[in-house]
């Protein structure tokens, strides 16, 4: 035998290592050789290689001894790699990347890194993996892998070794427990136990039927730990815990100290070793409480019922006991010995708190997804009635697991909402998984059982609840083994899956044959972040007639993400909804959510007390370009497809196949009864969930009118009127169907007698529109928007008053195509104008704010006239609203006005005195000046546009005063001053590549070579930057420079420095126009020349100076809008100015307590 050189593809050649080959041997004994040198925890995935280039296989034992070696080794085709993560903030690591919903943003993070990935919380170092094939690996006790409880596992804060499931694999106290324990949970045990379950649930009756009768709605997640725990009680040590003695009885203070426990125990782990070891605090609550859980549960045990079964052998005496404490305290093995009493106590309450707390999330699921997912409900019934389920049926194991329907369910629902999410496992030395991602020795390593479960690669359509799928080949015999595991596997899988699901089963018919459960209310629900498993807080349900849609974390669909389309799916959002919006245009997709990240928080200035309270939440939302992902979960649809009747009946007949049975339909048409789309929808279940929903422009005008297709459910209006509601509209019910719904009809009217008047030579459209604004003192005048909507438009629409009503067009439709339409002449959109002549047209936003749209191929995607832009400013936190000289140091904010309402939002808020700002793409950048400007505390943070995401690009302890920043997108660099520094400072987006690019002085004190303003010519690769010199003192300049350092030269000694205009009163912020060559600079000197806005040409055209604009309070930030001839203006003294380029027009546009420094634009 002789030996070969192997490495893995993704090291280097020269880690090769030998490994005996034996010629006759068979391949597959050679890839387990290799893999067991290499460290590879799968060797069928091992392919061989003749070097790391090559992707063709050497397929047999000959070929790989026979090459010129080393020869390379990929795992699953791939090269080796260390699992990839987010990087992380200082100290919290991935922490805010990760909660509150770790569920889906790990779901996230793996659709961005990878099958593995790295997270590091509070310190804690994790690994977690959607793959089955991983999940395998990992929870297989083997040479790689086993369960140790470290520092970094999730179980760590509540870790007793004398337990089975919170204690290490390798002990000989878990050898005993697993030896013992596991009979008493056992197919034949569970028979044994199967009328106590029956008992606990019946017990129940009375108090849901209380419940129904007071008509009161119930937490469902409450009354299933009562109703799991009352099971459990019984079983694990034979007490009634009293649980339905009342509908106000208290858990038992047993259960609740171990709901306590779990939760505390998710909070300290989840926060570092660091907040474990306080002696306060959680931390020592969680002491404290598990002193007394194993006090009150030695009480239990020795309270238990005996059944006679001293020195039975185990097996037979699973059978017999009373219940498990009974029988852990009696039973005997094969060689007549007990098990030790000192492990009953840890492992009992294991068995207790295991027991109800996953049983009780489950059962909260479960009657979660009949109430959410339709027919669900009505199937399981019928099932249960068609084998013959009465109220005097006994359950059986078999009678419980002979239900197929039924089987389907659970496993559906365990797979979307199992309660256990992440199984830890420790890696035992360096190993190289599926996939070729590498782990070091004792690593913690999760599979993700959510993400398992819903992994793509392995579930087709994974976020569809479909129970039906269990039937298929595709899941019955080609998934993956551990594709599907929600009690885990391997040596450490869940023992009492026996008992959970027989329990879940027997409580679950027995409430679904007695009661009809309906949701309530229409908040998301939302399961807890902080607790061990997954349970929903706020999942409320009772007994209803009509049976809503539930909405739960389901999306709004809304299909068009054109002008009105995104403004429809904005009033969802800010309402707490979340929001999933469909079309086919990448560009239409990305201004749509761009819109409601810059707009959603002007949107809840119309929300009412009940929607926003201090716990308001908006909803997510997301953008797609298929209408399968986009209705797929979704508990409304509302379609802004164009007005076209051919395309909408193709729309609802689509959405009838793709979209959740519950799903209504809400047609946002202004032409068309909804009535009119439903050729292709057969089904009348359906039929009664489809209604006209029209918006008009929200937020602006916020009318929302509904209207039935003819047989539209009646429950359906009041449900949608309070979803509207809540949103901030207000919506109107047309009591029957009616062309134009309400409002529209009498605006068609208008338009109407218009066109006779005109087409009569009666009036002029001038002598109309003065009429109307004075009549009704108005400032929406009806010819000019009638232009602004588009005569076509008008036309298209009252066709259809024409054909329906049987009217004659003549002097209508007819007069308006013959002398405005067939001469081009439609409006705002015609540069021959329409009603108007164009020259006099005046410009507004292209779209109607009565709700017709402009029949564009597209919904709404006319993007003709150009919005102000988003304006973000810094507070730099001195101002009034600053209560106590104490809170300065933490008062600065970054703000947005919005630029369709005038609001004001906080973005960022708690700064240490910011002073920059720019924008560049989805992020914002700032410099923030520190606590003490003589100190190097001074830092350059960044986030995204709504705040998220904060990153500290530039630490405290770097620079001094960081003042004004400009970002260059070509460079993806920052620029900045540093005024105390006294220097011009550059760095890289992402922090990196900081450098000093000019140093005036190390002389703090020297205050005529302090750097305030900056900003970059790019062109003529320039920076200039201002010294404002001391206050009012009129020893300002402004200096300018190459981009970079001289060669030969340092940001010391560089000899390009120029002089551009000297004795200013007291510059600050600057910014230069490219094109024309113009410099801009704020003053905050003394007056008359100073408090201005100043102006000149830097390339010699022009050497005077112009005051463009005087008489403000100390500005500071300024920024060029030339697109619209403006400059943003900010001062000292809280307001917000837009100055006109050409004739220095000022005009306010927020003034408050506020002191603001720099601002920034984001156009819309």
């Amino acid at each position: 035998m002789t030996s070969q050189l192997f490495f893995l593809v993704g090291d280097s050649p020269s880690t090769a290592r030998p490994v005996p080959v034996n010629v006759e041997g068979k391949f597959d004994d050679l890839r387990r050789a290799v893999a067991l040198v290499l460290h590879v925890a799968v060797p069928q995935g091992l392919s061989f290689h003749k070097t790391e280039a090559d992707t063709d296989k050497l397929e047999s034992v000959q070929d790989v001894w026979s090459a010129a070696g080393p020869v390379a080794v990929r795992v699953d085709g791939l090269a080796v790699q260390d699992p990839q993560g987010p990087p992380g903030l200082p100290v919290v690591g991935s922490f805010y990347e990760i909660f509150p919903d770790h569920l889906g943003n790990h779901y996230r993070l793996f659709r961005k890194y990878g099958h593995v990935i790295k997270t590091v919380n509070m310190g804690k170092t994790n690994y977690l993996s959607d793959s089955p094939e991983v999940a395998l690996v990992a929870l297989s006790e083997s040479a790689y892998f086993t369960k140790k409880i470290s520092e970094n596992h999730p179980l760590w804060g509540i870790k007793d070794n004398t337990a089975i499931f919170i204690g290490d694999t390798e002990t000989e106290n878990w050898r005993l427990a697993h030896k013992f324990i596991p009979p008493s949970m056992g197919p034949k045990a569970v028979r044994h136990y199967t009328p106590l379950m029956q008992e606990c649930v019946r017990s129940s009756f009375p108090i849901f039927d209380e419940l129904d009768s007071r008509g009161e709605a119930w937490n469902v997640y409450q009354f299933m730990v009562k109703l799991a725990s009352q099971t459990i009680g019984k079983f694990a040590f034979g007490k009634n815990l009293g649980h339905f003695d009342s509908v106000e009885a208290p858990a038992h203070p047993l259960i609740t100290n171990i709901v306590n426990m779990l939760s505390l125990n998710k909070k300290v782990t989840a926060r570092g070793e660091w907040y474990r070891s306080l002696p306060w605090g959680d931390s020592a609550k969680l002491k404290a409480v598990q002193k007394t859980v194993y006090a009150q549960m030695k009480e239990a045990v020795d309270d238990a019922p005996s059944s006679g079964i001293a020195n039975l052998p185990f097996g037979e005496a699973a059978t017999r006991a009373s219940c498990v404490a009974d029988y852990l305290v009696n039973a005997v093995d094969e060689t007549g010995s007990r098990f030790p009493e000192g492990l009953v106590l840890s492992n009992m309450i294991v068995i207790t708190g295991a027991g109800y707390t996953t049983t009780s999330a489950l059962m909260s699921w479960l009657v979660y997804c009949i109430v959410t997912y339709p027919d669900c409900q009505d199937k399981l019934l019928q099932e249960l009635i068609d084998y013959g389920i009465s109220p005097s049926t006994q359950w059986t194991p078999e009678l419980a697991h002979g239900l197929p329907y039924m089987d389907k369910f659970v496993k559906e629902t365990q797979r979307l909402h199992n309660a256990s999410f992440q199984p830890g496992r420790t890696t035992k030395t360096e190993v190289i998984l599926p996939g070729g991602y590498r782990l070091p020795a004792n690593a913690t390593v999760i599979p993700a059982l959510y993400a398992v479960h819903t992994n793509p690669e392995h579930w087709h359509d994974p976020f569809r609840f479909d129970p039906e799928r269990w039937d298929t080949n595709e899941v019955k015999n080609d998934r993956h083994r551990a594709a599907y595991i929600p009690f885990a596997t391997g040596a450490r899988g869940c023992i009492g899956f026996n008992f959970a699901l027989l329990e879940v089963k027997v409580l679950l018919s027995e409430l679904v044959y007695r009661y009809k459960f309906a949701r309530e209310g229409l908040e998301a629900v939302e399961y807890d972040p902080e607790f061990q498993l997954i349970r929903p807080l706020n999942f409320i349900v009772s007994k209803m007639t009509w049976t809503p849609s539930t909405t739960g974390s389901r999306p709004v669909a809304v299909l068009g993400a054109g002008v009105l389309g995104r403004r429809i799916a904005c009033c969802f959002v800010s309402g707490g909804y979340n929001v999933h919006i469909r079309d086919p245009s990448a560009e239409a997709r990305r201004a749509a959510v761009q819109y409601i990240d810059e707009n959603k928080e002007a949107y809840t200035k119309h929300l009412p007390a009940t929607t926003l309270t201090k716990d308001h939440k908006f909803g997510s939302y997301v953008a797609s370009e298929l209408i399968d992902t986009a209705v797929k979960e979704a508990w409304l649809v509302i379609e802004a497809v164009p007005e076209k009747i051919e395309l909408k009946i193709d729309t609802m007949a689509e959405l009838d196949h793709k979209a959740p049975a519950d799903c209504i339909f809400g047609s946002n048409s202004s032409s068309f009864k909804s009535r009119f789309m439903l050729d292709k929808v057969t089904s009348p279940e359906r039929r009664k969930r489809i209604c006209n929903v029209h918006f008009t422009m929200p937020p602006k005008i916020r009318t929302v009118e509904l209207m039935t297709d003819g047989e539209t459910e009646p429950g359906v209006f009041p449900f949608l009127t309070e979803v509207l509601e809540r949103c901030g509209m207000l919506p109107a019910t047309a009591q029957k169907e009616s062309t134009g719904f309400i409002f529209n009809r009498l605006w068609a009217a208008v338009k109407r007698e218009i066109m006779f008047i005109l087409a009569e030579e009666v009036s002029t459209p001038a002598e109309i529109d003065k009429l109307w604004r004075h009549m009704f003192q108005a400032e929406i005048a009806p010819c000019r928007l009638m232009d602004q909507i588009g005569l076509d438009t008008v036309a298209f629409i009252e066709d259809n008053y024409i054909q329906e009503r049987h009217l004659n067009g003549a002097q209508t439709v007819d007069f308006l195509r013959a002398n405005y339409l067939a001469k081009g002449k439609l409006g705002l959109k015609s540069d021959k104008g329409g009603l108007y002549p164009s020259a006099s047209a005046i410009p507004s936003p292209p779209l109607t704010i009565v709700g017709e749209r402009t029949r564009a191929n597209s919904p709404d995607h006319s993007q003709d006239h150009k919005e102000e832009p988003a304006l973000y400013f810094l507070d730099v936190g001195f101002g009034g609203n600053c209560k106590s000289f104490s809170d300065v140091s933490t008062n600065g904010k970054i703000l947005r006005r919005d630029p369709s309402t005038g609001l004001i939002s906080t973005i960022v808020s708690s700064q240490p005195a910011p002073d920059g700002i720019d924008i560049l793409g989805d992020r914002i950048f700032w410099t923030n000046m520190g606590r003490d400007v003589n100190a190097r505390d001074g830092s350059v943070m960044s986030s995204k546009l709504d705040g998220s995401d904060i990153q500290t690009l530039i630490p405290e302890g770097l620079v001094t005063t960081p003042k004004q920043m400009v970002a260059v997108a070509s460079q993806k660099k920052l620029y900045f001053c540093d005024r105390e520094g006294m220097g011009l400072h550059r760095v890289s987006l992402d922090g990196k590549e900081h450098e000093v690019l000019i140093q005036r002085t190390s002389e703090a004190r020297d205050l005529t070579k302090w750097c305030v303003g900056i900003t970059v010519d790019v062109h003529n690769k320039k920076v200039y930057w201002t010294q404002k010199g001391a206050s009012k003192s009129n020893q300002g300049r402004i200096f300018r420079a190459g981009m970079e350092i001289p060669p030969g030269q340092t940001a010391e000694t560089r000899s390009d420095i120029e002089l551009v205009f000297g004795d200013l009163p007291e510059p600050i912020d600057l910014e230069i126009e490219q094109e024309t060559g113009m410099l801009y600079w704020t003053d905050r000197g003394e007056h008359p020349r100073g408090s201005s806005l100043n102006r000149g040409f830097v390339d010699g055209k022009k050497e005077e100076i112009e005051v463009l604009a005087r008489h403000f309070h100390e500005p500071i930030g300024l920024k060029l809008d030339a697109e619209r001839r403006q400059v943003f203006v900010t001062d000292l003294g809280g307001s917000v100015y837009s100055v006109d380029m050409d004739n220095g027009a000022k005009t306010v546009l927020h003034s408050d307590d506020g002191c603001y420094t720099g601002i920034a634009t984001v156009s819309s």
